[in-house]
């Protein structure tokens, strides 16, 4: 064993803490590595499975990743990198991925993680290892695709995990992750096993909060099943520093703003509209911060205010911007012609081929739909990011934010928030700053009744 190690190591020099990593995936059948962003937990995979013997000698290897598509590419680089030229994207039809899948000289197959429903059977397939990239999206029990991956592989030699922030929100968190490795995670059978015995609803009456001891024993399983890692641990924290560029709504959008805040009245070019939703409300207020009525632009202080950053202090730099929704990057791609400008509406190849080409310079700024390239996604020729809009997800600002880290290269990192005064915009960004509320983003109760709250004690003063 020791000589193939040996072998292994001499291409790509391993940094100590990814010695460390591989070391410790060699003494477990199913590895976990909670490694930060940019600390190379990739390589330490691939490393580590091309040491595997294949269950079939004649055909070889077979690996299967499954991860967010933002991540497949990455894949693809690293794989290529080793000299690993045999892989496969599972894509298309279903008929196309079957075919794939009986091909044979491919030794890797890349697959997003709803691939799932489109051939369910790839679970029946015989494969050496299946790994899952960004493991947190097995988090939530109730999903399909927790119950299918932490159901199905059972028989399978080697499962991995693999994830920089498995518990952005909560402990419990961290279940079915360890479940999709081990039946009996933390000891329990299931979730909800798990969550009554050591958890208990908190003072909101929503949240569960950890009973006494409970993150202890959560602690031990993890230093016996998992291996953790954070860039702090090996001194590779880049500093981060934070400027906020605070605008002001003129006069007419501001009584317009603070009506629909108060009477769940909208202005419209067309007329009035109504609501008695809090949702629908908080779409409305979201769209006015940045400059909307109804989809129609009628205030443009964000991208003035992002031009005169560009064409100014930044002028020269490479710089990542990020928006939060659709109608956002319309308006950047309207008014900036020249920055390529991506969403969930782009194909993994385009969106690919762009962040190539970011990183190799050709492109100077581009800006990216936060959902899209969260995870896996290396924009590290830049230091600056802007967020021209933001979620309320804590989870997708620190994902995002890590795009830009280069733990070779130890320089401050700037983050540039563009934000309208008291407007939701200034209340999600002081909860993600705060780090007090971590939802998804379609939000939780607790963020949700926190903006609210916000919201009509401005209505009342």
């Amino acid at each position: 064993m020791e000589v193939r190690i040996r072998k292994i190591l001499t291409g790509r020099k391993l940094r100590q803490h990814q010695q460390d990593a591989f070391y410790y995936a060699n003494r477990v059948r199913h590895p976990a590595l909670f490694m930060e962003m940019r600390l190379g937990k990739t390589l330490v995979t691939i490393r580590r499975c091309l040491q595997y013997i294949p269950l079939d000698r004649e055909r070889g290897l077979r690996v299967l990743v499954v991860a967010p598509n933002s991540a497949l590419g990455s894949w693809a680089a690293e794989l290529m990198n080793e000299g690993q030229d045999s892989f496969e994207f599972l894509r298309g039809l279903k008929e196309k991925r079957q075919e794939m899948l009986t091909a044979w000289g491919v030794n890797w197959y890349l697959m997003n993680k709803e691939g799932w429903a489109v051939i369910p059977e790839i679970a029946d397939k015989s494969w050496d290892a299946v790994i899952i990239d960004e493991s947190r999206f097995l988090a939530n029990p109730k999903a399909q695709v927790t119950k299918f991956f932490t159901k199905n592989f059972r028989g399978c030699p080697h499962r991995w995990a693999l994830t920089g922030l498995p518990n952005p929100e909560s402990e419990l968190e961290f279940f079915c992750q360890m479940q999709w490795l081990n039946t009996k995670a933390f000891g329990f059978k299931s979730y909800y096993h798990f969550r009554n015995a050591c958890f208990e609803k908190g003072w909101d009456g929503f949240r569960w909060q950890p009973k006494v001891n409970t993150t202890i024993r959560i602690r031990d399983h993890l230093a016996e099943k998992a291996f953790v890692c954070r860039r702090a641990d090996v001194n590779m924290d880049a500093e981060k520093i934070y400027e906020t560029r605070t605008l002001h709504l003129p006069d007419e959008m501001d009584r317009i703003y603070r009506r629909a805040e108060s009477e769940y009245v909208l202005e419209c070019l067309e007329g009035e509209k109504e609501t008695e939703w809090n949702l629908v409300k908080y779409s409305w207020l979201r769209q006015l911060a940045c400059g909307f009525i109804d989809g129609e632009m009628v205030w443009n202080g964000k991208l003035q205010e992002l031009e005169n950053l560009l064409k100014g202090e930044l002028q020269k730099e490479q710089v990542v911007i990020w928006f939060a929704y659709n109608q956002d990057g319309a308006a950047i791609s309207k008014n900036f012609g020249n920055i390529p400008v991506l969403t969930g509406e782009n194909s993994p190849e385009e969106r690919e081929s762009t962040f190539s080409a970011f990183q190799r310079k050709a492109h100077r700024v581009i800006a990216l739909q936060m959902a899209i390239a969260q995870t896996g996604v290396n924009l590290s020729v830049a230091d600056t990011a802007i967020y021209y809009s933001n979620t309320p997800s804590h989870d997708m600002r620190a994902q995002t934010e890590d795009r830009i880290l280069d733990i070779g290269r130890n320089v401050p990192l700037l983050y540039i928030d563009i934000a309208t005064a008291d407007t939701v915009d200034m209340d999600v960004l002081r909860a993600l700053q705060a780090k007090k509320f971590k939802s998804d983003v379609t939000l939780t109760q607790i963020l949700r009744r926190a903006i609210a709250a916000r919201i009509n004690n401005r209505s009342r003063n």
